[in-house]
């Protein structure tokens, strides 16, 4: 809102400058007896007047919806102080709910919910590791992989051949 009403009042300084300046052109062209100049310079002079009133009205307005949304947006502020508060205690009350639960448990003896919890994870440490084996399957299977190894080992074999060359070289 603030950002419009300082854009608004940018543009009326630039349209009574502009008025300004029409009303420097009309006395001109009314000196040197030039109608036509002074007719086209009153239109233009009327169109920016409209102008400026429309921006002065919508200033009027935009100033006074201004006061409505600062009430608006402190109570906002207000409400969302409360919610913190509120959040905080709920936060708080849970907690020593669990920590209460948590003294009344038997220790060593696991509850039903915490089987099954444990259950679901072992579920999925299991299905984790066979997609793994099979993954590791699918690599050590697939064809580009074997070709990529045969390559490999073809430039160390040729590598290996070249420093035997070298070395049979030397001695000679």
């Amino acid at each position: 809102m603030l950002g419009k009403i300082q854009t608004y009042e940018e543009q009326l300084r630039v349209l009574q400058k502009e008025n300004m300046q029409l009303n420097l052109n009309i006395n001109t062209c009314v000196d040197k007896n030039d109608d036509e100049g002074a007719k086209v310079y009153l239109k233009r002079q009327q169109e920016v007047n409209e102008k400026v009133d429309i921006i002065k009205n919508a200033l009027k307005e935009l100033k006074s919806n201004s006061v409505l949304q600062k009430e608006t947006v402190d109570n906002i502020f207000v409400e969302l102080g409360d919610l913190k508060s509120e959040k905080e205690n709920a936060i708080l009350t849970l907690e020593t709910a669990q920590v209460t639960k948590s003294l009344q448990v038997t220790p060593g003896i696991p509850s039903k919910e915490e089987d099954k919890m444990l259950e679901k994870v072992r579920d999925g440490i299991r299905k984790t590791k066979e997609e793994a084996d099979g993954s590791k399957v699918a690599y050590e299977s697939s064809s580009t992989v074997q070709q990529m190894r045969l390559d490999k080992r073809m430039k160390d074999e040729e590598v290996d051949q070249k420093l035997q060359e070298l070395k049979a070289n030397r001695k000679k």
